[in-house]
Formats: C-alpha cells, sequence, structure tokens
C-alpha cells in the first residue's frame, strides 16, 4: 500500500492546532488626536459705575482689598468680605477680634505697598492720589454714600465687585426702616438741632440735603432750618441759642458737659429739661446707620416722654 505522506503532514498539523491553547488578539491600536492645549481665559470685565460717576472696569472677584473708607468696612465685613481686607483707614470700627493694619489715606506708598487689588475711597479722596494709585496697576473705586438711598447702592456696587449677593442684606436694612417710620410717624414733631462738630467758637449742624437732616425726618423730627441753603451750615453759640430747639443731638465725638455747660446755652429751656440726647456712635453711611436711627428716634421719643 502506498501511504501518502502529504495527507499525514496536513493531518499533524491541524490536529496540533486544535489541542493548542487560543491565543490572545491583540487590538490594533489606533491612532491618538493630537492634545489641544487649552489656554485659560479671563473673565470679561465688568464695567460698573462707582459713587462717583466714574466707569471703573472689574475683572474677577478681588482678593487683596484696602479700605479707606468706614462705611466701605462696615460693608465689607457685612457681605463676609472682611477674610479679603488687608488694611483700613484710622477711623474704621471693626468686628470684635478683628486684627488689620491701620493706614492714613494720604499715605499713597503704604497703600500701594500692601499690593492691593482694589482699594475704596470716600467722596474726599485726592483726585492726584487716585491717579497715582491707578499709575501703580490699582483699582480706586468711590464708595461713600451722600444720601439714604445711595447706602443702598454702595452696598449692592460693593457685593457687585466682591461677587457676593447683598439682597437679604439691604432688604433686612429696608424692613427696619419702614418698622421705625412708622413708629415716627406717630411722635409729635419736635424741631431738633443736630450738632455735628465743634466748628470754631460754633458748631456745624446737619442741614439739608445731609444723611443726618434726613436720618432726623425719618425718626420723626423737623431739623431745624435758620439756614436753609447749607447742607452743614455753621452756628455760632448766639444763632444757637436764638433758634432755641425743643431737642438737641449731639454726635457722638462732642462731649456732652462741655456742650450743655455753655453760658449760652445752659438756660435753654431743652438744657434745663433734659432733652439733650449725644448719640452712641458715629453715623457711617453703611449698614449701621440703621442703629443710629434708632438712637434718633428713641431720643425723640424720650424727649416727648420728659
Amino acid at each position: 500500500m502506498k501511504i501518502n505522506w502529504l495527507s499525514i503532514a496536513i493531518a499533524g498539523v491541524m490536529l496540533l492546532a486544535a489541542c493548542s491553547p487560543p491565543q490572545a488578539v491583540q487590538p490594533q491600536s489606533t491612532p491618538q488626536a493630537p492634545e489641544k492645549t487649552i489656554t485659560p481665559q479671563l473673565a470679561p470685565a465688568a464695567v460698573l459705575t462707582d459713587l462717583a460717576g466714574r466707569e471703573i472696569e472689574v475683572r474677577g472677584v478681588p482678593q487683596r482689598i484696602v479700605s479707606l473708607l468706614p462705611a466701605a468696612t462696615e460693608i465689607l465685613f457685612a457681605l463676609s468680605k472682611g477674610g479679603a481686607v488687608l488694611a483700613v483707614d484710622p477711623l474704621s470700627e471693626l468686628p470684635e477680634g478683628s486684627l488689620l493694619e491701620r493706614v492714613e489715606p494720604f499715605a499713597i506708598a503704604s497703600i500701594s505697598g500692601f499690593n492691593p487689588d482694589i482699594v475704596f475711597v470716600g467722596k474726599n479722596f485726592s483726585p492726584s492720589a487716585c491717579e497715582e494709585l491707578i499709575g501703580d496697576g490699582i483699582q480706586v473705586v468711590y464708595a461713600e454714600a451722600s444720601s439714604f438711598g445711595e447706602i443702598y447702592a454702595a452696598i449692592a456696587l460693593l457685593a457687585q465687585i466682591t461677587g457676593t449677593d447683598a439682597a437679604e442684606l439691604i432688604e433686612g436694612m429696608q424692613k427696619e426702616v419702614m418698622k421705625l417710620s412708622a413708629l415716627a410717624a406717630e411722635l409729635e414733631p419736635l424741631n431738633v438741632f443736630f450738632a455735628l462738630q465743634k466748628a470754631g467758637e460754633g458748631y456745624a449742624a446737619a442741614g439739608s440735603g445731609s444723611l443726618e437732616y434726613e436720618l432726623l425726618q425719618l425718626a420723626g423730627g423737623q431739623p431745624v432750618l435758620a439756614k436753609p441753603n447749607e447742607e452743614y451750615p455753621v452756628y455760632s453759640l448766639e444763632e444757637l441759642a436764638a433758634v432755641e430747639p425743643d431737642v438737641m443731638l449731639l454726635s457722638a465725638e462732642l462731649n456732652y458737659e462741655d456742650f450743655v455747660e455753655q453760658d449760652e446755652l445752659a438756660k435753654l429751656e431743652c438744657v434745663e429739661q433734659g432733652r439733650v440726647f449725644k448719640l452712641e456712635q458715629a453715623v457711617v453711611p453703611g449698614p449701621s446707620v440703621i442703629k443710629a436711627l434708632r438712637h434718633i428716634y428713641e431720643a425723640l421719643e424720650m424727649a416727648l416722654i420728659s
């Protein structure tokens, strides 16, 4: 018999292939797309208007703030942004436990030394100092309110700049104002002289157009208007005595005893009957203005009782 060796060889190969373990299939490599380079994009700048009517460009949330305005300091802490504040002016009131450096508003080199993103200033801040800070790459924002309504605008402005929500703060203040105004409407009107500070031999007082004038009206008082066209008129002691107000209010910076013991004023009926009241705190155009309004209302209420 003739043996077909070719057939036997083919059969052997097939048998070995059947008995061998299966080989893992290697996936074909897929060509990778080249990595895309992502360039960080700055947030678009917000163009806002400060309380001096200047357009300011704010890019991003400031992390380093200097406040040269007591009202701005108040607002920043009320908005829970006190942690971003590096330094404040000498007159700013700070929450208990807050320790911040103090800097004079005219010390431009010291202010720049804090390397702030933004500086909040008052309406009397020097324009040349403002330009100098801007030249150092520092944003300057005028944030001082001149009227009660502008206080809300100042709070809203600082909230926009710092990326916070001021709605709850403003709404709470407005509710307090409405409540106190309703109570004040029940009071008998009294003529009130509001002495703010010593001015020579006399006193500067709250006049038409001033924030203190608005507070007196909201609290139910009738501000003395012997000099109606001046925002902060100055009265000599003789002029003040001639006005004969029903009530006199003194700012927190004035000394009560020194005021009432002056010969020209000691015989006034309001002095003799104890209708002279000193405010416990300075009037600041920020959230604490509500406390000042409440103090004025309470003083007028006590004057009527006395």
